[in-house]
Parts: C-alpha cells; structure tokens; sequence
C-alpha cells in the first residue's frame, strides 16, 4: 500500500494538533508532517509546497479557525489545477450532516469528527491511498 510521504496538519487547537501528530508517527514513520495553528497559515506552506514542485499527498485540517476556515483552504486547494493529486481530510468538531456534506461537495476526500478515535483516523488515512 501506498502511504503518504508529506502530511499537513492545519489545526489550531495545539493539544489536538499534537494529537494527530503523535498518532500519524507512531503508525507511519516514514511521513513528514508539518504543522500549521491557523487556516492562512496552512494555506500558505500548502502554496509554497507546491510552488517547489513538493506538494503534500494529505492535508488534515480542522473547520473552525482563525483565519481562513477549514473549508477555504479546501475550496482554494481545489481551485489549483496543479494540485489535484493532493488528499484533504477534515478532521473536525463539525457532525452535523450538511456540514459533511458540503465538505464532500468542495472536494474533501474523507471526514473524521472529534473527539477523534485514533483506529478510525490511521484507517481512513490508509484509505485515502
């Protein structure tokens, strides 16, 4: 299988940032995971990334942030033809259905609500590839 080599995780709630990224290195130790607190700040490192010819495979982004929301960054990540390949799982406090859907909808690959349960966030990253 296939696994991610570059992983952004854009989420503004440090105890829960330092989550995910205990959780991705200890199923996959050969990633790169960089580590933005707010919406603008991800969507930058995403630009620059990808302006180095080094996009990432997966961005995690929660929906509520300073900045830009979740969901702009997915809207504009999705707007960039050269970054299609690029993988988008919210990982978000947001449940309820129109929310996932509208997600969906943007283009988000795959949804995770918090409180986050870690077997469910390292499966739908497998199967994101």
């Amino acid at each position: 299988m296939k696994l991610a080599k570059r992983v952004l995780i854009i989420e503004n709630d440090i105890d829960v940032a330092e989550l995910l990224l205990e959780v991705l290195k200890s199923q996959f130790e050969e990633m790169t995971i960089d580590l933005c607190y707010d919406g603008q700040s991800g969507w930058d490192r995403i630009a620059l990334a990808a302006t180095q010819l080094q996009p990432y495979d997966i961005v995690l982004s929660d929906w509520n942030m300073p900045g830009l929301s979740g969901l702009e960054v997915l809207k504009k990540l999705r707007l960039d033809s050269t970054m299609t390949s690029v993988r988008f799982m919210m990982v978000t406090g947001q449940s309820e259905r129109l929310q996932i859907i509208q997600a969906i909808k943007a283009g988000a690959n795959a949804y995770v609500t918090k409180p986050l349960e870690s077997a469910i966030l390292i499966q739908k990253i497998a199967d994101l590839y």
